[in-house]
């Protein structure tokens, strides 16, 4: 049976918690003492095995401490990055599972998920009167909220438009989480909660600057979006009207080859094109012209009736 000075030897080692070739023998040794049967030991010495086991989960669960703190101190705002956003994933569980696994190596059934809960619980405690400590939770309890207090949607729009704030609608609206609605519709809205997150004073300064960044880079991605939308709706109007003046008995299918059959251009993309132009019609007044009624049924299913 380890003595009580060879644990405090043990304890020196694990101070620092972290994982090294030293670190990892101590724990080994702190693990037989902790799953040694009472069996095994002397009547003589029970007292004393108490003793030795009570003083290594104690040293066991300060190193697990230690290592938790060293882990949320380096990545602070990462923490957040890796956590926000998982599909029916809990924070506290993708992140302890996480630290579990860094683990592994030193020994199973050293740690566990639960060894992992019960330090974050040890720390939020000692957060209250420890300053430092409440500084370095603040990033895991604010992907805890985070996840909590908004739609996954929320957060998947947010890595969506960071990786291309210029993205379209159409784009938008095919991601899964927005399938079946409009992805100008889903990006106004999804936008508009980012703004509100930014104004969240339970979210961390440095993450509400990430948003306030990615909003504004998003902004003018739409700026840059609408502009060349409605320099599409406009040509497709334009050269409809045009179409419409030669040829005044054109069919609706005729007009639709005549416009949009070009090569490499899909249905989809051309009745997108349309539903543009329609609505830049209808945004300068022109919805119950001859012009977006025509629009309108090129948009539908075309026939060899004629257009106008």
């Amino acid at each position: 049976m380890v003595s009580l000075e060879e644990l405090e030897k043990f304890e020196e080692i694990l101070k620092n918690g972290k994982i090294t070739p030293e670190t990892v023998g101590a724990l080994r040794e702190l693990r037989k003492v902790k799953t040694q049967r009472k069996g095994q030991i002397h009547k003589d010495k029970r007292r004393d095995s108490a003793e030795v086991r009570k003083r290594a989960e104690e040293i066991l669960e300060n190193f697990i401490d230690s290592y938790i703190i060293n882990v949320l101190n380096e990545e602070r705002e990462d923490i957040v990055n890796d956590v926000i956003g998982e599909k029916g994933t809990e924070v506290r569980t993708l992140f302890h599972t996480r630290v579990v696994n860094e683990l592994e190596f030193t020994g199973r059934g050293i740690f566990s998920t639960q060894n992992c809960v019960d330090s974050i619980k040890r720390l939020q405690k000692r957060a209250e009167k420890e300053p430092e400590i409440s500084e370095i939770l603040k990033y895991y309890e604010a992907a805890l909220y985070m996840n909590e207090r908004y739609t996954v949607k929320i957060w998947t729009y947010m890595r969506f438009i960071e990786k291309d704030p210029d993205v379209d609608y159409a784009s938008l609206g095919e991601n899964q989480f927005w399938w079946g609605s409009s992805g100008e519709i889903n990006d106004s809205e999804n936008l508009e909660i980012l703004e509100q997150a930014v104004k969240d004073k339970k979210i961390p300064k440095k993450i509400k600057e990430r948003l306030a960044g990615l909003i504004e880079v998003r902004k003018l991605g739409r700026e840059k979006l609408e502009a060349i939308e409605t320099k599409l709706a406009t040509s497709v109007a334009a050269k409809l009207a045009e179409l419409i003046e030669k040829e005044p008995d054109i069919t609706e299918k005729d007009a639709f080859d005549k416009l949009f059959r070009v090569e490499g251009i899909d249905e989809d993309n051309i009745r997108e094109l349309i539903r543009l132009a329609v609505k830049n019609l209808t945004k300068q007044g022109e919805r119950d012209s001859d012009l977006c009624r025509s629009l309108v049924k090129l948009y539908g299913k075309v026939s060899t009736r004629r257009l106008v």
